[in-house]
């Protein structure tokens, strides 16, 4: 993404930079709120030409949160463009893989920025969109924004739930076509591994959804499932046990939690299977594991 204003033009590889100069946009931080999806936030003082220009492997989508222009112009690859006048809510979405530009006029403005990786779509190809209202993706991404600063259990599990939200949205409203996995069994590795260890992690279903995890890989279950073992040296279901007694661990030597709040926070049907699965691969009932810890 590039930004050029009043005049200045400057280039930002992985997000916009801080600490504009006189005339410039603010841009805050993205802020990683899972599965490698990026939430910052764009502000800019009343200039007379503010515009953008957006080439990336990722899905840009940008909502305008607050402010006024006199007018908006976009432009994609291709040809296709519009001109808008920016209302709240106001969507400018760009495919991954896709050029597009900008120029807003007479411009005071906020709007929020998100960018995310093709895999946390499924590897779904999305339609180019610019001036739709979008209320529901708006608040969603403000919700999420509200969250990046906060990491106890709660909102980690309400951080999960709004990225899952999120996602399902982009590809029930503006996916290409109706998706479907690619057939092709390619190895689980680099950021699509960690993503898929994130979503594990911050699950807190009681049963794994194999559908969703080989959705987020683009594969059938059965391709991904091979894959897993290959990539993990066990299967989804040993890895997920195994992440989420690590997390158990912490909660019982870092918090007052029952045994029973903790079972339902990590995912566990009961208290009972909890303890059991607890004991099996640490060696102590979590009761014993809490009282050895202090």
């Amino acid at each position: 993404m590039s930004d050029r204003t009043s005049g200045a033009a400057r280039t930002r590889q992985g997000g916009p930079v801080p600490s504009p100069r006189p005339g410039e946009s603010e841009v805050s931080p993205g802020r990683d709120v899972g599965m490698g999806i990026g939430v910052g936030m764009v502000r800019q003082g009343f200039v007379d030409s503010v515009g953008w220009t957006f080439a990336d492997r990722q899905h840009q989508v940008l909502i305008w949160h607050s402010g006024t222009a006199g007018s908006k112009e976009v432009a994609f690859d291709g040809g296709r463009g519009a001109r808008v006048i920016p209302r709240m809510s106001n969507l400018w979405l760009v495919p991954a893989g896709h050029r597009a530009a900008g120029e807003a006029k007479a411009a005071a403005f906020e709007f929020l920025h998100v960018r995310i990786p093709a895999v946390a779509v499924g590897g779904a190809e999305l339609n180019p969109v610019v001036g739709l209202r979008d209320p529901v993706l708006h608040r969603l991404i403000e919700r999420l924004a509200s969250t990046a600063d906060r990491h106890d259990v709660v909102v980690r599990l309400l951080r999960s739930s709004l990225v899952d939200s999120l996602r399902f949205h982009l590809l029930d409203a503006y996916a290409a076509s109706p998706f479907s996995p690619r057939t092709e069994c390619a190895p689980l590795t680099g950021p699509l591994k960690q993503q898929l260890i994130d979503y594990m992690r911050s699950s807190s279903e009681t049963d794994l959804d194999l559908e969703q995890l080989a959705g987020l890989a683009g594969m059938s279950v059965s391709r991904f499932r091979k894959a897993f073992s290959e990539a993990f040296h066990t299967t989804p279901h040993q890895y997920l046990l195994d992440l989420r007694i690590e997390q158990a661990k912490a909660l019982v030597t870092s918090t007052q939690m029952s045994m029973s709040e903790i079972s339902v926070l990590t995912g566990f049907s009961s208290p009972s299977h909890f303890a059991t699965a607890f004991k099996a691969r640490v060696g102590v009932s979590p009761t014993a594991y809490r009282k050895d810890s202090r």
